[in-house]
This record gives C-alpha cells, sequence and structure tokens, in this order.
C-alpha cells in the first residue's frame, strides 16, 4: 500500500501517477502485505522522497534582426532566399542562451532555434527552474540580454524584446521610424 502527498494512495507493486506536476513531490510510504491484504509482512515501511521536476522549459521570444526586417511586422526570408529552406515563414536561426543571473552570469543552457518572419521564436530547455538572463545572438548583430533575468519554470515564458527599448540590457535596440517596435543589431 502507498500513501503519498495530497491524500495519494495506490497499492500494488508499480504504481503509476498521472499528469504529474509539482504537488506530487513528497514523501511517500510503501507497506508491505501479505497476499489479501490482511496482515502487514513488516511494521516497516519504505519512505521515497519523489522532486517533481517539469520536462522542459520553454520561452517564446519576440525579436526582429534589423537588417532582416521588411515592414509591418514582418522580415525577409533569408533561408528561402538563399535557398536553405524551402519555408515562406522563417527568417534565419538565432541562439539563445540562458545566463545565471549573478555574477559571473555563467552560461546555463543554449539552444539554436529558428526565428520567424514575424520575429516570433520559441526556445525549448530541458528543466530549467529559476531565473536568468536571457541573451539572443546572431552572427549579423550585437548579442542581446534582456534588462532583468526571466523567471522559467514549469510553465511556458514570453519574453518581448520588441515593446520598449528598456527590454535590452543597455537599451542596445533601434527603434525604425514610423515602426512600432525595437530591433537588435
Amino acid at each position: 500500500m502507498w500513501n503519498g502527498p495530497n491524500g495519494f494512495v495506490a497499492s500494488g507493486q508499480n504504481i503509476t501517477i498521472d499528469n504529474v506536476n509539482a504537488s506530487h513531490s513528497g514523501v511517500y510510504t510503501a507497506r508491505a502485505y501479505r497476499t489479501g491484504g490482511t496482515s502487514l509482512i513488516t511494521s516497516v515501511g519504505a519512505n521515497v522522497n519523489i522532486s517533481v521536476l517539469p520536462c522542459a522549459s520553454t520561452v517564446s521570444l519576440k525579436a526582429y534582426i534589423k537588417g532582416f526586417y521588411v515592414d509591418s511586422g514582418r522580415m525577409t526570408t533569408v533561408l528561402l532566399n538563399h535557398s536553405l529552406s524551402p519555408s515562406t515563414t522563417l527568417t534565419d536561426s538565432i541562439q539563445v542562451e540562458l545566463h545565471q543571473s549573478n555574477a559571473p552570469y555563467a552560461m546555463v543552457a543554449t539552444a539554436k532555434v529558428a526565428l520567424n518572419t514575424n520575429g516570433t521564436a520559441i526556445a525549448t530547455f530541458s528543466s530549467i527552474v529559476g531565473s536568468y538572463y536571457i541573451v539572443i545572438k546572431h552572427p549579423t548583430t550585437v548579442q542581446t540580454w534582456s534588462s532583468v533575468p526571466v523567471t522559467l519554470g514549469a510553465s511556458p515564458t514570453s519574453y518581448d524584446f520588441t515593446n520598449a527599448a528598456s527590454k535590452a540590457y543597455g537599451d542596445n535596440m533601434k527603434k525604425l521610424s514610423r515602426v512600432i517596435g525595437l530591433f537588435f543589431g
């Protein structure tokens, strides 16, 4: 017989917990009974401490590369133009890094992701929990850091570099005339 956090009860040698989330973290106790369940084989139980971590942390980003911007929130299809992809919705790839929020700001994770023509990108990192600076890198731009650490965990996180110059550390983005949105590069 198994007992655990939040009223968890199960029986059997192999147990399954469906839809696992952080509320399932804690100590689980197993007690062994003879076949039929009438008498306890031993008075000693086994305690198992289980910590549930998210399978992945997802960051949805929005940023424009200055040299690729066309108009109206749209960039050119660089990969298509260079015969590197048949997609009409991709611009290029960017490197997205997560750095510790305290000095020396070491890199914790990195992902190469597709940057869409509308400026959106989705970076997925495995089991990252905490606050980190988001860094965007591209060969034709200056690397750009988020102005503040961003909290990541089991729920998807969004960060939009295009809605204020203050979203980039050091305000190192440029605003093009008649366009609402900021650009790194």
